[in-house]
């Protein structure tokens, strides 16, 4: 009986800190010449008010490493953050964020899934005709928001 009472207070108390949920990631977009990299996301679920802010990890690889670009307290409905790059001019870059919850945003999300930003190749064919080809952001592509 004793055991029985452990278990109910253990999954009681479990239950109470319910996760903040990562953002879902929409969409990288390359705003301007310089390559900077407006990334676009749908916000997390916070069931009992814990969200401290977003953390977003780019890198120019899918295997990384991945460096932490912006770590934000804010609020939980901000949807967009501008980061500075000029490497999205020569290739596609990767990002995936966490959300960050509890005292001073101590505890992470599990990580959004990644997306790579779009890259066009152009390849001549012949002497009038060019080939272009780009990637998908994600495989499977996103559903709509």
């Amino acid at each position: 009986m004793r055991y029985l009472f452990i278990y109910f207070i253990v999954f009681f108390l479990g239950s109470l800190s319910a996760q903040v949920t990562a953002p879902a990631l929409r969409c990288l977009r390359v705003i301007n010449n310089s390559g900077d990299l407006e990334i676009t996301w749908l916000p997390a679920v916070d069931p009992q008010s814990q969200f401290f802010g977003y953390e977003i990890f780019v890198a120019n690889n899918r295997l990384g490493p991945y460096s932490s670009v912006s770590a934000t307290a804010g609020a939980i409905s901000n949807t967009q953050y501008v980061h500075t790059t000029t490497v999205t001019n020569v290739q596609s870059v990767y990002v995936y964020m966490r959300s960050l919850f509890g005292t001073a945003g101590l505890n992470s999300s599990s990580n959004s899934d990644t997306l790579q930003s779009m890259f066009l190749n152009i390849n001549v064919s012949t002497a009038d005709a060019y080939k272009l080809s780009y990637n998908a952001p994600h495989l499977p592509l996103l559903g709509t928001y």
